[in-house]
């Protein structure tokens, strides 16, 4: 907030046309009033549901600002944060005068919003972003943050575009990380690749229905042929996801347009989406995947975290990269199809 900006203090709803809604927000005084009809979904059970709602709403916000005539942009919807706690969903952003600001709505009168809204303030806030805002059919009270992240979701990765070109890599050393095998990345792989050690197959297809690379009904996928896919990570990040008998699942993040903060962090969550999985396969007492009798990535990633060791042994230094992918700017991989 700049120094002369005035903010609702105490934002209380105020009537609206019949059928309408007036939706009360902690946003700058200079932010047009947002109403909108009733929403398709009153009380929202599902992000899809939310995300309707999202829509509309976002209809009405645009012609708002457009109306009022002020420096109050609709910027994007349907963002997200990566962060060390997990994925934060960011529906709505705006852009005003002071940058861009995160906005939150909430479509219902559920007790724990104000809680998500105070953690999603502070997470921001921890990012160096703008102050959020918030809007909801009745004012949010001073409450402590309670949780606002979710656990991994390869819903949100989308199959890219375009090609980013660039260096890519599953790990990278950098100022505050100069040595592979002090990282946090490096034991957030290692537990990836022990969970998906058997039951590769059925992760590897959940992934790829999320990405809808495979049919809704592929319960298993094994990989037969190395291909590479890019990726719009969390954030819009450019990643690849590879896929080789040899090295089995690979996330290589472009090493310029992703930090190693995003690096720990994605590692990290999708290592624990992969142990949720691989409990869900155990519980049930599904078949485990046939073992190859020439590749095992388990044992080719246990090879790469002693590559540092032998490295410095030979008088070669410290590792510089590790899963290195160089992309010139290449058309895609095709869209890998289900083995039996």
């Amino acid at each position: 907030m700049g120094l002369f900006s005035k903010r609702k203090e105490d934002p209380k709803p105020s009537p609206a046309p019949a059928g309408r809604i007036r939706w009360v927000t902690d946003a700058p005084e200079h932010w047009p009033t947002i109403e909108t009809d009733a929403l398709p979904f009153p009380e929202p059970a599902t992000i899809g549901e939310h995300g309707e709602d999202v829509l509309m709403f976002a209809a009405s916000m645009k012609r708002s600002f457009q109306a009022a005539g002020g420096d109050c942009r609709l910027k994007a919807i349907f963002r997200n944060r990566l962060t060390p706690r997990g994925i934060l969903l960011i529906w709505l952003e705006v852009t005003d005068r002071e940058g861009t600001h995160a906005v939150c709505p909430y479509f219902d009168l559920r007790s724990e919003n104000p809680g998500h809204f105070s953690a999603a303030r502070a997470l921001l806030a921890e990012r160096g972003e703008p102050r959020p805002y918030y809007y909801a059919l009745r004012p949010f009270p001073h409450v402590a943050p309670d949780t606002a992240t979710g656990p991994f979701d390869p819903e949100l990765l989308k199959t890219a575009k375009e090609i980013v070109p660039g260096r890519y890599a599953m790990w990278w050393a950098s100022e505050n990380q100069p040595a592979f095998d002090a990282s946090e990345t490096v034991r957030s792989i290692r537990r990836t690749y022990e969970c998906l050690e058997g039951v590769q197959s059925y992760i590897l297809a959940a992934v790829l229905r999320s990405l809808k690379l495979v049919e809704k009904e592929v319960g298993r996928f094994v990989v037969e042929e190395d291909v590479q896919i890019p990726l719009v990570g969390f954030e819009g990040r450019p990643i690849y996801l590879s896929l080789s008998r040899e090295k089995g699942v690979q996330f290589q993040f472009h090493t310029e347009r992703c930090s190693p903060e995003y690096r720990d962090a994605f590692y990290r969550l999708f290592s624990e989406y992969v142990a949720t999985l691989r409990a869900v396969v155990e519980e049930k007492a599904l078949p485990r995947d046939k073992e190859d009798p020439e590749f095992r990535p388990l044992g080719w990633w246990g090879m790469m975290e002693k590559v540092p060791e032998l490295s410095r042994a030979g008088g070669g230094g410290e590792t510089q990269f590790v899963g290195l992918l160089q992309v010139v700017g290449e058309a895609p991989e095709p869209a890998p199809s289900a083995a039996s």
